[in-house]
């Protein structure tokens, strides 16, 4: 009976600090509201990253810089909480793909980055083709299918 009584206080003890994170915020995910926001933590993580165009994601998931001289590429990407920054060569992105979802256009890029799942950035038609274009022999671009 006692160790009954200690598996359900223990239980107990979980459901409250779970309530307790949820009430302080703990599930949020942080978004992109801005580019210059965007910009900002950029610029924090690669101080030396010489920002050029940016791809801010219409859902604030992500958002892909070219260098002003266009030999970099860096990507700022919401994950959970927390932003991660990536800076790669052109030749890492091993894939570019256009498609509608929803009725939104969006750009699936694919980097040789393993650690990175594949990155969605939505935006208007126009500008995901200049930035599939901009990518150039890194990035085969199809704009067939519905996506995933």
């Amino acid at each position: 009976m006692q160790s009954v009584m200690l598996l359900l206080g223990a239980g107990a003890g979980v459901a409250l600090l779970g309530l307790a994170s949820a009430a302080l915020g703990g599930w949020r995910r942080v978004r992109l509201d801005a580019e210059a926001e965007a910009r900002a933590r950029l610029a924090h993580a690669e101080p030396d990253f010489p920002q050029g165009p940016c791809l801010l994601d219409a859902l604030g998931r992500a958002a892909l810089f070219e260098a002003a001289e266009g030999t970099d590429l860096a990507l700022v990407l919401a994950v959970g909480d927390h932003v991660a920054v990536r800076r790669f060569p052109p030749q890492a992105v091993r894939g570019a793909r256009l498609c509608e979802r929803a009725g939104v256009a969006e750009l699936d890029l694919r980097l040789a980055d393993w650690t990175l799942p594949p990155v969605r950035l939505g935006a208007d038609r126009a500008v995901l083709e200049g930035w599939a274009r901009r990518l150039g022999a890194g990035a085969t671009v199809s704009t067939k299918g519905q996506g995933r």
